[in-house]
């Protein structure tokens, strides 16, 4: 195992998607999913660890709580941070297919992130009920169900996957919902600061009291 190994840009931006998907409690070097994911990038658990506690560090929502990651923080880390909060729709989506490549796609149970689902399977969030059609159509939806994945699995954890008005905790009645409309904000369609944990219904109210507050 590689000791001291300078961090690619591709390992960060790996590393920065894990960030995103795991509360701060769990960046432990005893996480399964550290643990896997380490294995496959050819580092150890700690190393990982340590290195998304230094992303931690950069995180302004972390530090609002007061809460403080490692003060180690390379120029590279700096950078790939400052990538992500300016552009949350490509690297929320190119992190996302680093992530999934991995794993080849499917990711073993045992090693699940909360709340994951299979790569195939359908994700609920909210999004237009018209889609894109015309010759890039489906370039378009596999882009768009990879950056699902990246945005449920990120609101959830900021919220430990409970409900944020009536801390409900079961999965399949959770939906990641944008707090800034799908199709008005593209600049914010990934960004799990857009981003609320609600209940199916809950989520329903939420998204008709916005559109008369629109109207």
């Amino acid at each position: 195992m590689a000791v001291g190994k300078r961090w690619l840009r591709d390992e960060l931006i790996i590393a920065m998607n894990l960030y995103c998907k795991l509360p701060f409690g769990k960046l432990d070097e005893k996480t399964p999913i550290i643990i896997e994911v380490a294995n496959k990038l050819g580092r150890t658990p700690s190393s990982l660890t340590m290195k998304l506690c230094n992303l931690a560090s950069l995180d302004p929502i972390l530090q609002a709580r007061g809460v403080q990651g490692l003060r180690n923080a390379s120029k590279a880390d700096r950078e790939i941070w400052q990538e992500f909060y300016n552009n949350w729709e490509e690297l929320g989506v190119e992190s996302e297919e680093r992530f999934q490549e991995l794993f080849k796609n499917l990711i073993p149970e045992e090693y699940e992130l909360p709340n994951q689902r299979k790569f195939n399977n359908s994700i609920p969030i909210k999004t237009p009920r018209s889609q894109p059609t015309g010759s890039t159509e489906a370039t378009v939806t596999v882009k768009a169900r990879i950056g699902q994945n990246f945005f449920r699995q990120t609101v959830l954890a900021n919220y430990n996957s409970r409900c944020c008005i009536t801390g409900n905790p079961i999965p399949e009645l959770l939906v990641a919902s944008h707090i800034l409309p799908w199709g008005s904000y593209i600049d914010h369609r990934l960004n799990p600061h857009n981003g609320l944990c609600l209940a199916r219904t809950q989520d329903t109210a939420f998204g008709s009291a916005l559109k008369e507050r629109i109207e």
